[in-house]
């Protein structure tokens, strides 16, 4: 499905349906972000995240659910999303970053494969697989992508 967008009408049942699976498939869920710690996220990356991915974090929990190693809490203390996001400018390479600008990682897969979302799309949740390319460097290539655009249902504009 690369590259295919996947209309979603009912962004609420989906919600339930990943906590359902969430808290069946985890001991314990982590607690849900409060809005003034998705607001701080926001002002740390200089960027807005899309509104499906703001209420995973507010809706379901602040990360510790999701498939295989699951997704990086928002913020909070150890390893986030938005401290990898932050720690990547620092590794610049020729003045250049080299992680794209807006792209948030969510999960890391392991073996230099990461999950991200591109925030440059406001409506959009595009998801994208990035994979560090050690013999560039260790420059990010983007794999693959995925994308869900929330649609009005029907009669709504």
């Amino acid at each position: 499905m690369r590259g295919k967008i996947i209309a979603m009408t009912d962004v609420d049942d989906l919600l339930r349906r990943v906590f359902a699976k969430a808290n069946a498939t985890v001991e314990r869920l982590p607690a849900t972000a409060t809005a003034e710690e998705v607001e701080n996220a926001e002002s740390i990356l200089g960027f807005t995240l899309p509104p499906m991915l703001t209420r995973l974090h507010r809706e379901v929990a602040n990360g510790g659910f999701g498939p295989d190693y699951q997704l990086l809490p928002l913020t909070g203390e150890g390893r986030t999303a938005v401290s990898d996001y932050c720690e990547e400018p620092a590794t610049r390479t020729s003045g250049e970053t080299r992680w794209p600008a807006e792209v948030l990682p969510i999960l890391d897969w392991g073996c230099g494969m990461y999950a991200a979302v591109d925030c440059r799309s406001p409506r959009a949740l595009r998801v994208r697989q990035y994979r560090i390319l050690t013999a560039r460097g260790g420059a990010y290539e983007h794999a693959a992508s995925t994308a869900a655009a929330p649609r009005a249902a029907p009669g709504q504009p």
